[in-house]
């Protein structure tokens, strides 16, 4: 799905088997460009991209993600690129009760995040499995009182 210039509301929504392979490979489920969605209950699966596997964001695209889930979602970036959600140009994303689990890529393991020129993102109450971030001054990760995620 590409948004550009756009703040829609996406509820209860299944990205699967999205392929980003050709032009520049960006965004295998999701394409942000000046874009802010809300994603609620959304769950990203198989989707494939040389980087940015489940979303790409740009231009100052500002999304939330809740109560989803990204599962199995490959990028395939030799390098220094790849991820399962890239962001750059200032783009931010908060991300809260969701779960990232068994993504894969080819230069760094695990559900990686990366973001670069003043872009950043905060989670709160949700599980990154073998987390792996960039620019890591620009990643809060937080629990409330009560959250299953906190030991």
């Amino acid at each position: 799905m590409w948004l550009q210039n756009s703040s829609p509301v996406v509820v209860n929504t299944v990205f699967k088997s999205n392929l980003a392979l050709s032009g520049t490979g960006y965004g295998g489920a999701l394409y942000l460009d000046n874009a802010s969605p809300s994603l609620v209950n959304a769950t990203f699966t198989g989707n494939l991209a040389y980087t940015g596997a489940a979303i790409f964001a740009d231009n100052g695209s500002n999304f939330n993600l809740s109560l989803s889930t990204v599962v199995d979602n490959t990028y395939s970036a030799i390098g220094v690129t790849g991820a399962v959600i890239y962001m750059l140009g200032g783009s931010t994303g908060t991300i809260s009760n969701s779960i990232f689990w068994q993504c894969e890529g080819v230069s760094i393991e695990g559900c990686s995040v990366k973001f670069f020129s003043g872009s950043g993102i905060s989670t709160t109450d949700s599980c990154i499995e073998g987390a792996s971030v960039d620019s890591v001054n620009n990643i809060t990760f937080g629990t409330s009182e009560g959250s299953p995620f906190v030991n």
